[in-house]
């Protein structure tokens, strides 16, 4: 009794599931949809051209073109100098294509150009010109500047060739006739034997003297430079003491007296009272000036 009534309430329970309808969605599907995008682009040196296709799955196709054409263009130049130069330049250059690829779609460019340069050029050059420097005249003064590393020129007494850059006139080198609360009547000097001089000629002393910026101490006494050939007074001198340390040229011209002339520089100051200076003499030299003037009536 207990199992058929159990039966019974069992096969109620499972008669709506039975009889129920099969699961479906409560909207209905739709089917996928794909799009294919595809861009080719083109381009030439003389005309680029760009082609567009899309389509969609409702089977509609828009195609855009776009054609630019631009003019060639060239360019020629023609240039003539002195030189007679003339260039002509023709220009080509090849690009490899490139492909790039991206989600969605595909793009391949392709790009052209030639590119080549040629150059012919003719060049006359100038006439050369050859500039020659005649010879100075001779100086018979030998080592006049004090430069050569052993003095065998010059006979110095009571004076010194001195090494000082900032004291020469020209290279490094200069003469120096120095007293010291002494009176400075002629010792101080530095002579050389000139020879090969021509009696009937005249020549020119010119040299450079400085009184140095150094201890001065002149009182009343008049000092000079002379210049002499043997004893004979070729000229003097005064020194000045406004631009100490700068140097002053002096020149004379004279007759020597022989073709072999002992010549003498040297420092002189007058007597009355015992002086201290420092005088420095460089770029000494003697010059053929040609023959003497005939003497005149």
């Amino acid at each position: 009794m207990r199992f058929t009534s159990l039966c019974a309430v069992l096969g109620a329970a499972l008669l709506p599931v039975a009889s129920a309808a099969p699961c479906r969605p409560s909207k209905p599907t739709s089917a996928l949809e794909t799009t294919e995008t595809s861009a080719v682009v083109s381009e030439t040196a003389a005309a680029t051209t760009l082609e567009s296709s899309v389509t969609y799955a409702s089977t509609s196709v828009i195609e855009t073109t776009l054609t630019e054409t631009a003019a060639a263009t060239t360019l020629e130049s023609s240039a003539t100098y002195a030189s007679t130069s003339v260039i002509d330049i023709t220009l080509t250059e090849t690009a490899t294509p490139t492909e790039i690829t991206s989600t969605g779609f595909t793009t391949l460019v392709t790009s052209t150009a030639e590119s080549t340069v040629s150059e012919d050029a003719t060049t006359t050059a100038d006439a050369t010109t050859t500039f020659s420097e005649e010879a100075g005249p001779t100086n018979y003064v030998e080592n006049g500047g004090f430069e050569d590393a052993t003095n065998s020129d010059w006979v110095v007494r009571t004076a010194e060739i001195k090494t000082d850059r900032t004291k020469a006139r020209s290279g490094k080198k200069y003469a120096q006739l120095k007293a010291k609360d002494t009176l400075a009547v002629g010792g101080n000097h530095i002579n050389q034997t000139i020879t090969a001089l021509n009696t009937l000629n005249i020549y020119r002393l010119t040299f450079y003297v400085s009184v140095l910026n150094e201890e001065l101490s002149v009182g009343r006494a008049l000092c000079s430079i002379e210049a002499l050939q043997g004893s004979e007074l070729i000229q003097t001198w005064r020194l000045e003491y406004n631009n100490l340390g700068e140097y002053v040229e002096r020149t004379v011209d004279f007759r020597p007296t022989g073709e072999g002339i002992e010549f003498d520089l040297r420092l002189r100051c007058t007597q009355e009272n015992a002086v201290t200076l420092t005088v420095a003499l460089d770029d000494v030299s003697i010059t053929d000036q040609g023959p003497a003037p005939a003497p005149t009536n």
